[in-house]
């Protein structure tokens, strides 16, 4: 919870000396902070007694966020000169035929020429 586990110590530590002080005022901050933060199902929070409680909930099925990825490729060939698809499938080209020489670059340097490979 980092910053607010903080914040609810701080708060239960004023509630705690002041007794005209109402926990439900501490607990709706708590659940405030969970909503703007958007944490709701990752952490929850209560009140036991005068002070605020908060927890992580436990991941159901372990769900992984999707990311999607937009790649922009400006070129300055002309309209006619190739589709947006047809730009977009060479730029996707020359990206991996830059991965392929990075990799061949990185094993050389890992077995440099006139040394046997392992195996």
């Amino acid at each position: 919870m980092g910053a607010g586990r903080g914040w609810i110590q701080a708060r239960n530590a004023v509630v705690a000396k002041q007794p005209r002080c109402k926990p439900q005022s501490s607990l709706r901050g708590a659940q405030g902070r969970v909503q703007k933060y958007r944490l709701g199902g990752w952490v929850s929070v209560r009140l036991e007694g005068r002070q605020v409680v908060g927890w992580r909930m436990p991941q159901r099925g372990k769900r992984r966020r999707s990311w999607t990825v937009v790649t922009v490729v400006q070129s300055d060939l002309p309209v006619t000169a190739a589709t947006t698809q047809a730009v977009h499938d060479r730029y996707l080209d020359l990206t991996r035929v830059e991965r392929d020489f990075r990799t061949l670059k990185d094993r050389a340097a890992r077995n440099p020429a006139g040394v046997p490979a392992p195996g």
